[in-house]
């Protein structure tokens, strides 16, 4: 009879040695896994950044006066905003699939199939303001009201999405009391005021 090939403390250290292993590919698949959702997460941070800085800006376009900006001015911005929603929406992409629906855009490239994501809605609502801002007779009032809901939607959803619903510091989430400007001009103190005025 012939030596067995392998003896039992054999087995048992191969064992060893596969569970240790397995081990080691777990955690790497974790890690790498956990590594990719951050890197996932900071890039729909930046991209909601620079979304949410166009969004705003779109707002404050329309709701200013047509004295607060020269007319050249506002049409230099407003057709940079009317780029800068559009390529975002476009960017938005990367991150936010289109929702498969029906049959509804299987003639399109992959990437337009079926319906868009509402977080990207709110950046061609944007988009569209931009375009109907252009005319002269547009209803700037109504349109900066619609650019801010969807301003408010989009903040929203990207909260949401980036996973920011609790704050790091009790003082920063804290609710705040509220903002009039008025009453915060008479609450100041005289003597900082006179002090100031001097400078």
């Amino acid at each position: 009879m012939e030596p067995a090939l392998f003896t039992a403390d054999d087995w048992e250290a191969l064992a060893a040695l596969v569970s240790i292993v397995g081990l080691l590919l777990a955690a790497t698949a974790w890690w790498i896994r956990r590594r990719d959702d951050s890197l996932r997460r900071t890039d729909v941070h930046a991209w909601a950044d620079r979304a949410i800085e166009a969004l705003q800006s779109v707002v404050l376009i329309a709701r200013l006066s047509a004295r607060a900006l020269p007319p050249a001015e506002f049409e230099i911005r407003r057709i940079d905003l009317a780029f800068k929603t559009s390529v975002l929406a476009e960017q938005g992409r990367l991150f936010f699939r289109n929702r498969r629906w029906g049959r509804e855009g299987r003639e399109k490239q992959i990437a337009y199939r079926g319906r868009r994501p509402a977080i990207l809605d709110d950046l061609i609502v944007a988009h569209q303001a931009c375009l109907e801002l252009a005319s002269p007779d547009a209803d700037r009032l109504k349109i900066g009201l619609v650019a801010e809901d969807a301003l408010k939607r989009f903040v929203s959803s990207v909260q949401s999405e980036v996973g920011r619903s609790r704050t790091a510091s009790a003082a920063t989430s804290r609710s705040g009391r509220g903002i009039d400007i008025q009453r915060l001009m008479e609450e100041l103190d005289a003597r900082r005021v006179d002090a100031n005025r001097r400078l």
